[in-house]
């Protein structure tokens, strides 16, 4: 499975004012440098979407503010929810992501090196329950 990384901004945030804050599909498209000094909550060093977030930062040149580093995709986006600040999310976090007040979603701008999730067990392998749900969730 392939997921794209993309951006996410508290609902009421001011750039998805001009979107009158309802999220329009595709999803809009935003420079990362947008984050330049703004609240950001990052993702804790030895994650991989770190390495995507430092190379947007040298691509465009900008430094957000980095408030908090959380150990999970789903976690900052969670944060970044109930208002604390912009992160990166990936578009399966978006699909399958369980919202009462969703964040706004950006496409970016800058090219970025998508995600990739592989599964692989022996065919005649007994699976476990878990195992089998998160296949059919990749499928």
């Amino acid at each position: 499975m392939e997921e794209k990384v993309l951006a996410a901004v508290p609902p009421q945030h001011p750039l998805s004012q001009s979107f009158h804050n309802v999220q329009t599909l595709p999803y809009p498209k935003i420079s990362f440098k947008a984050f330049d000094g703004e609240p950001f909550i990052a993702l804790k060093p030895h994650r991989r979407m770190t390495g995507i977030y430092d190379q947007l930062c040298r691509a465009t040149g900008s430094t957000p503010k980095v408030i908090f580093e959380a150990d999970s995709i789903l976690g900052a986006a969670e944060l970044c929810a109930k208002g604390m600040g912009a992160t990166l999310v990936t578009d399966m976090v978006i699909e399958r992501g369980l919202w009462q007040n969703p964040p706004f979603f950006f496409q970016l701008e800058e090219p970025t090196e998508s995600r990739q999730l592989v599964a692989a067990y022996g065919q005649n392998q007994h699976l476990s329950k878990a195992a089998q749900v998160f296949l059919q969730f990749i499928r």
